[in-house]
């Protein structure tokens, strides 16, 4: 069995989301998880929020 390692980080925050009790926010935490992962130095909301606003325009 291969996972690469960004199915096994987006499974790690799936689970991690599902432990939030409100469920409106759930999605927007695996994303701002990975913003925060891949975003530009530094490592700031901004940074993350321009990484995702990036990946959202493809």
């Amino acid at each position: 069995m291969t996972n690469s390692l960004l199915s096994i980080v987006c499974s790690i925050m799936s689970d991690m989301s599902m432990k939030i009790p409100d469920p409106r926010p759930r999605s927007r935490v695996e994303r701002m998880g990975l913003g925060l992962l891949c975003g530009d130095s530094p490592k700031t909301i901004t940074s993350a929020i321009e990484w995702i606003e990036r990946r959202l325009e493809r």
